[in-house]
């Protein structure tokens, strides 16, 4: 009898065990996503779309938020497991955190970029404003970012430094990025530093005017964004990490490959018009994050007291401790 007993506890948990890995023998698993609705978590939309998270096993499920500032910190405690972030709020919490630690943050996949040909970003101002760049320094002059002490800030005040304002003193009003132009219609912001899928939709409507495309002004090719994970969950999770990056590099593939397809999944994610498709900038997106695109934010980053000493870039982008 104990033997019928044992061979059938047996059969029911492996069947149990079973039940929980697809047929091709890849486990399940859900991972918490902290995004942006913004044309650069092109990714993730695509590869829900095009089920090459499914065909990995991964169930994504999305948590829109408002930036790196607060993305990275539910990394830290567990409450995400993956986040898309900006580099330069990630080069930031690294720089104060012990790289043999679990929150230390790494690159797990992707990079977006702004070059000339992928105008992603820009200030805007009302079509009636007389303001210019070197106006911007004026306190009472309200500047919208969607976080401070992040990529937006950090390349605004090299753009100000470019057109001779240097060590300004800005006001900044943290807005997401869905919600500014609303903002400088009502007038609480004067400025707003925003991104696609917002600017050329806006511009389009002859109610507001382009101020500058500060990244461009800087540089001719910045990294802006990459998905982040702690070396804790990268540690525990190697397995789903090689997944993730397999359906990220399809989706990578397809978007470089099939643009226009591309903008009509963005619609629906985004609060993109299916009129305004054609017209919104892209970013240039990479399968990896080169590190020399970090180390020229490191300079800027130290001499505008971002951080006081730079992070270990290897530990960023490598799997190892």
């Amino acid at each position: 009898m104990r033997l019928v007993l044992c061979v059938a506890f047996v059969a029911v948990a492996f069947s149990a065990g079973c039940s929980r890995k697809k047929k091709n023998d890849i486990s399940e698993a859900k991972l918490r996503v902290g995004y942006i609705p913004i044309t650069e978590c092109a990714h993730l939309y695509v590869g829900i779309s095009k089920g090459y998270f499914q065909k990995e096993g991964l169930q994504i499920e999305l948590q829109p938020m408002k930036g790196g500032a607060v993305i990275l910190p539910a990394l830290q405690t567990g409450d995400l497991d993956i986040g898309f972030a900006n580099v330069v709020s990630i080069l930031a919490i690294d720089s104060v955190t012990n790289p043999s630690s679990g929150k230390f943050l790494k690159s797990l996949a992707g990079g977006t970029y702004e070059r000339a040909d992928h105008i992603n970003h820009a200030l805007l101002v009302k079509k009636d404003s007389r303001l210019e760049a070197k106006d911007l320094a004026t306190t009472s002059v309200r500047i919208a970012v969607n976080t401070t002490k992040n990529i937006e800030e950090l390349m605004l005040r090299r753009f100000l430094e470019m057109e001779g304002v240097h060590k300004p003193v800005l006001t900044l009003v943290s807005i997401g990025f869905p919600d500014m132009l609303p903002a400088l219609d009502r007038g609480d912001v004067d400025v707003v530093s925003v991104v696609e899928p917002f600017i050329q939709p806006a511009l389009r409507t002859g109610r507001y005017k382009l101020l500058a495309t500060q990244y461009l002004k800087v540089s001719t090719n910045t990294a802006v964004a990459t998905y982040a994970v702690t070396s804790q969950w990268l540690k525990a999770n190697r397995d789903i990490a090689a997944r993730f990056r397999r359906a990220f590099g399809r989706a990578n593939d397809f978007i470089n490959s099939n643009e226009p397809e591309t903008r009509e999944i963005l619609a629906s994610f985004t609060r993109i018009r299916r009129e305004d498709l054609p017209l919104i900038g892209m970013p240039a997106f990479e399968a990896q994050l080169k590190r020399s695109a970090l180390e020229e934010l490191q300079e800027p980053m130290q001499r505008l007291n971002f951080i006081s000493s730079p992070p270990p870039l290897d530990a960023i982008l490598t799997d190892s401790e």
